[in-house]
């Protein structure tokens, strides 16, 4: 992926199997089983996406869970991202909502 003159270049990389966007949403789904709303649902999914985003912008790595796809500033091979982001997505389990808030409350 090139940029325009004078910005950095970013080189994608499109994920497969659990680091794609169906295998993103197949991990979470499992991890999610009591019923819940699906807004609460829309919002941990983001908060777990925001966290794994957080772990990998410490690596040098752009990821967008819910897309599929990962940047680099350097050139570096698509197996060697998926490698690190595996291993931030082993270290980061979807965590149920809290007991004592119902994650489909209304009110904050």
């Amino acid at each position: 992926m090139s940029t325009q003159e004078g910005e950095m270049q970013l080189y994608e990389h499109r994920l497969d199997g659990p680091l794609s966007v169906r295998g993103m949403r197949a991990m979470f789904a499992v991890a999610i089983t009591r019923p819940i709303s699906e807004r609460a649902r829309a919002e941990l999914f983001d908060r777990w996406c925001t966290g794994l985003q957080r772990q990998a912008a410490a690596r040098r790595i752009v990821w967008m869970p819910a897309s599929g796809e990962a940047y680099t500033a350097a050139e570096v091979p698509t197996t060697r991202v998926e490698a690190v982001l595996l291993r931030i997505l082993e270290q980061s389990p979807v965590l149920p909502p809290s007991p004592r808030q119902p994650a489909d409350a209304q009110t904050r």
